[in-house]
């Protein structure tokens, strides 16, 4: 019955212990959340999903399938629809906000010119 209880008073100290830094870490963890939000990586997230799922639902497996071969003209044809368009919008836009971040510096050291 002692030994219960010193293991008891030990698990005790523990929480004591622990306590303090699992605030710290829950505290931290909180503030780059806000930060995320505040910056709309959580809604860029959630309309990635809805994108993804409207991707997932407009094919059948039969459509992944090797596409029949396709003429430049046909080609040139799609990129004329508005849903092509404002896909090619999104692409060229996500894009350009990669390359407009500053470049890796191990890169530069390697020679590779962005």
């Amino acid at each position: 019955l002692i030994g219960l209880f010193e293991q008891l008073e030990s698990v005790n100290d523990f929480v004591n212990d622990v306590m303090p830094l699992t605030k710290d870490m829950f505290d931290a963890t909180l503030e780059k959340m806000d930060e995320l939000e505040k910056k709309g990586v959580f809604k860029l997230l959630k309309e990635g999903e809805g994108m993804a799922d409207k991707a997932l639902m407009a094919y059948t497996s039969g459509d992944l399938e090797a596409p029949e071969k396709i003429s430049l003209f046909r080609l040139l044809r799609e990129l004329n629809q508005p849903e092509v368009k404002r896909t090619l919008y999104v692409l060229f836009s996500v894009l350009k906000t990669l390359g407009s971040q500053p470049t890796n510096q191990s890169i530069k050291n390697k020679g590779v010119k962005p």
